[in-house]
């Protein structure tokens, strides 16, 4: 192993592995390897990557493909599906890679879905779901962001991709510090979905470690040492076959392996006597006895520099230099503690990020060093949150923004205590956090925020503005509903015009989803009035399709087709494509109404090519619902099944929970003119499920209303 440590114990979970190794051609496999802090996950793992590469009776069977990956607090789908993409094609570069270009389609498609949410883009047969589900037809998951499905998909297919490629190999995947994730709803569905499909692909093994078991998983922790275990650390690792240092030892360290770590690491220092060490270890507190040991016999930089990145939870040389702020830590010489460090198993390294090796101090130790310094702490951290606000303000300049450093400057401002600094930035960075799929770590910060500590300023009511929103994306309308009015009557006391607009506009967007329209109505106007006033193009024209829709939805279609087109004349004038194909979707449906097929159709057309050009998925999937229905009210039934489908496909991509709903419901219809009852119901009911799950009230009565007379028309 890495730095002349022998691997010893773990025999069973040795022999599981090099099981499951060599019978995949039966079908792939998940193993969960489980585990308290400091019980030895990650050098198990490293241990199984070194088998595939060494062990006899692996090797003999086939080559083996590894991946091994490392969770962390920074981690979201996207980025973990980037470097699995990375990864896979350094090693594994089969014939077709689906993921390819992947990730970037999703934040294509995300974006757009939840800046249609976040601006108050009102959509008819709507655009973007409230909550969703990335398990691919099996039951929805609450709390998920939009859009990971079609990515699973994806990736499954590259699974048996690599199966018909590479026959004769083996694909390893080695996933640690699982518990590290701050979305745990999202990978905890992700990897369900993934391992659910696993038994149907041949030759791909998934090894996931965790202190924590994931959802309905089976997996028997890992144990401490037996004695003879301890006694074969020793032997190996340290030289000595002392039978009463090792009882010694086990006796009070109870054959943890983090704390024989600590003796291993202790034994590299100069001048250490081990067997004096282990004399002297006390009977309480052992690792704090061990960690100081091996603290202090460091040397004095080395020490000064720990007690300055501990705060960190990803280390490299340059922001090491930044937190430290000493003439003593340039560039050089963090690199080279860091590389001391490494030697010494102090810190694990995570991968590079082009030049730049990254690194982690272990859990445990950081936690011993964060108790020495509790004192200097939020200095610290405010000094990492400065260094992240930098890299963002010089991503804003040139690459764009990295979501990593984002996340990291939230951590650090949120534990120095700087209240105003975190929620400033918080809403700096929502959009960004909102698409990248970070709902949930969103909604867990606004909800530990104390605002009654915040003053009556901007700051704090586009935090509640921006609270509401969360709350909208998850399905929460009564809560979002009492985030914007508060937003609403804070902007009103400081006279922000722009606030008030986007407070009425939110406000008026949750009455539209709840089919409260004269309120929603009443809302959008004095919206509109305002954006009048401050000369908001943009405001204006997405404030008018918004009226528009109320009128559509009270069958008012003059009205709304007279909104819609002055919507439409000024997203054309600011070049506004989507908001175009919005606008062209909603006229067309206006057309529908008065049975002007052709022109609807024409109109439809325009929309599902501007989509297809830009990219909007949500817009492409209500453009061919609608397509659909006219090929329904033109008898065509199986053309419009097809078109339905067709949608219903993207949708459950996206895990568009409202659109699913709504092609189910529109299923239903045609399969009751079409007599066939059965799947009529059927294709009812998933549509009412659904919508009783995200609160449609409205919608929920049709459905039942359609269940009702599908049953009636068969008796």
């Amino acid at each position: 192993m890495s730095n002349g440590v022998v691997f010893v114990g773990r025999e069973k979970e040795i022999e599981d592995f090099r099981s499951a190794v060599n019978s995949l051609e039966d079908g792939g496999r998940a193993m969960l390897v489980v585990g308290a802090a400091g019980y030895g996950k990650s050098t198990l793992l490293r241990e199984y990557e070194r088998r595939c590469k060494e062990d006899t009776e692996i090797i003999e069977k086939g080559e083996v493909i590894v991946i091994r990956d490392e969770f962390s607090r920074s981690d979201d789908p996207l980025s973990f599906l980037s470097r699995i993409q990375e990864a896979w094609l350094k090693e594994v570069n089969p014939k077709s890679m689906k993921i390819i270009g992947g990730v970037e389609k999703y934040r294509t498609y995300l974006e757009g879905a939840i800046d249609a949410i976040a601006t108050g883009a009102s959509l008819l047969s709507p655009a973007g779901a409230l909550i969703s589900s990335m398990k691919m037809g099996l039951p929805s998951m609450p709390k998920l962001p939009q859009n990971m499905g079609f990515l699973l998909q994806a990736f499954v297919a590259d699974l048996a991709e690599f199966n018909k490629n590479n026959p004769d190999k083996r694909l390893v995947l080695l996933f640690d510090e699982y518990h590290k994730i701050s979305n745990e709803d999202i990978f905890n569905a992700m990897f369900d979905d993934i391992i659910d499909n696993l038994p149907k692909i041949k030759n791909v093994l998934f090894v996931i470690a965790s202190r924590e078991k994931m959802v309905e998983a089976e997996a028997e922790p890992l144990k401490l040492f037996e004695e003879y275990e301890t006694a074969s650390f020793f032997k190996e690792n340290l030289r000595i076959t002392d039978k009463k240092l090792v009882a010694k030892a086990q006796k009070l360290l109870n054959g943890h392996p983090y704390s024989l770590g600590l003796l291993l690491r202790i034994s590299k220092e100069k001048e250490a006597n081990i067997e004096d060490v282990i004399e002297r270890l006390p009977e309480t507190e052992v690792d704090d006895y061990l960690h100081k040991e091996f603290f202090d016999r460091l040397p004095e930089n080395v020490q000064r520099f720990l007690r300055k990145v501990c705060v960190l939870q990803r280390l490299d040389e340059n922001i090491c230099k930044f937190v430290i702020s000493s003439g003593d830590f340039d560039e050089t010489a963090c690199h080279n503690i860091l590389n001391q460090l490494q030697k010494l198993m102090v810190i694990d390294e995570l991968g590079k990020v082009k030049t730049l090796r990254l690194y982690r101090l272990h859990d445990l130790f950081r936690d011993f060093l964060i108790v020495m310094n509790e004192s200097s702490l939020p200095g610290l951290h405010q000094k990492a949150a400065e260094y992240y606000k930098n890299k963002i303000e010089k991503g804003e300049g040139e690459d764009g923004i990295d979501i990593t450093d984002v996340r990291f400057a939230l951590y650090h401002l949120k534990e120095s205590g700087d209240v105003d600094a975190f929620v400033e930035s918080l809403n700096q960075h929502i959009e960004g956090l909102h698409t990248r799929g970070y709902v949930i770590e969103v909604l867990n910060y606004f909800n530990n925020i104390d605002f009654n500590k915040i003053p009556e300023n901007n700051i704090k009511a586009d935090a509640l503005h921006n609270y509401g929103i969360t709350l909208g994306l998850i399905g929460n309308l009564h809560t979002a509903l009492e985030k914007y009015n508060q937003s609403l009557e804070i902007h009103q006391k400081l006279d922000n015009q722009r606030g008030i607009a986007l407070a009425l506009h939110g406000i008026g967007m949750i009455r539209e989803y709840k089919g409260e329209y004269e309120k929603a109505l009443e809302k959008y106007n004095q919206s509109l009035e305002i954006y009048q006033k401050l000369d908001n193009q943009r405001g204006i024209a997405q404030m008018l399709q918004n009226i528009g829709n109320i009128h559509y939805y009270q069958e008012q279609y003059e009205e709304a087709l007279g909104k819609y087109n002055q919507s439409l004349k000024i997203k054309e004038k600011i070049g506004d494509h989507n908001g175009i194909a919005n606008t062209l979707h909603n006229i067309a449906l206006i057309y529908q109404k008065k049975r002007n097929y052709d022109v609807a159709l024409e109109k439809y057309n325009q929309s599902l090519e501007i989509r297809k050009k830009h990219g909007t998925q949500y817009g492409m999937a209500e453009t061919l619902h609608q397509i659909a229905n006219l090929l329904f009210f033109d008898c065509q039934y199986d053309k419009a099944i097809d078109k339905y489908n067709q949608s219903l496909e993207i949708n459950i991509k996206l895990g568009d929970q409202r659109g699913i709903a709504y092609t189910q419901l529109q299923l239903g219809f045609l399969y009751t003119v079409a007599g066939k009852k059965d799947k009529a119901i059927e294709s009812t009911q998933k549509a009412l499920d659904i919508f009783e799950k995200i609160g449609l009230e409205n919608d929920a009565k049709k459905a039942k209303a359609q269940i009702e007379e599908i049953r009636k028309s068969g008796s």
